[in-house]
């Protein structure tokens, strides 16, 4: 691949990433001047050391293992838009499978950065057209029909969560069901 064309992505690369950045840190930085509630720098600073503890790791793993699949211009979309595990890395791979392009290539540079850019925009237009929908379908979202639903939402993403550690495993699948009886007899309420 050009060396030209790599650096040139490394640099726009670095440019957007620290936009992106800079803008992650605009919402609290605007909340706090408008506002004037600064935040409590201890116990955000612990909350990043914590967080940084357990993120940190994982996130240079991704980073040293989706690069090269990605390629170059395809890392720094992925990595500014997020979600690679789910969403970004899938698209690569069908693309990649669909257009029978090998990994560090030219055609794969241009094959994976194209299945990212398409999977961001993809991903932006359906919480749009959320967003944009939850305002009409406000109503029938808060109807007395399906208000109970919405008191098993929190039990049915645990569960959906938890089935893949649990399937095929009857010691775990019997103390999860323990588990649950437990909390139900001492918070009634539980569902």
């Amino acid at each position: 691949m050009n060396d030209q064309y790599r650096n040139n992505m490394h640099k726009y690369g670095r440019i957007f990433m620290v936009m992106g950045i800079i803008v992650m840190f605009l919402a609290p930085i605007l909340i706090w001047i408008i506002t004037g509630v600064a935040p409590n720098w201890a116990q955000m600073i612990a909350g990043v050391v914590a967080l940084s503890i357990i993120y940190l790791p994982g996130g240079l793993i991704e980073m040293m293992t989706y690069s090269p699949l990605l390629g170059t211009s395809a890392t720094y979309l992925a990595f500014v838009t997020g979600n690679l595990i789910n969403l970004k890395v899938p698209c690569v791979m069908n693309a990649t499978e669909i257009c029978k392009t090998e990994i560090n290539t030219p055609e794969n540079e241009v094959v994976s950065t194209i299945s990212v850019a398409f999977s961001s925009i993809t991903t932006v237009l359906i919480l749009s057209l959320g967003v944009i929908l939850l305002i009409p379908l406000k109503p029938v979202l808060q109807s007395e029909l399906l208000a109970p639903a919405f008191s098993w939402v929190i039990s049915a993403l645990f569960g959906a969560l938890g089935y893949k550690y649990f399937k095929g495993n009857l010691e775990n699948d019997n103390c999860s069901n323990d588990y649950c009886y437990t909390i139900k007899y001492f918070y009634t309420n539980f569902r």
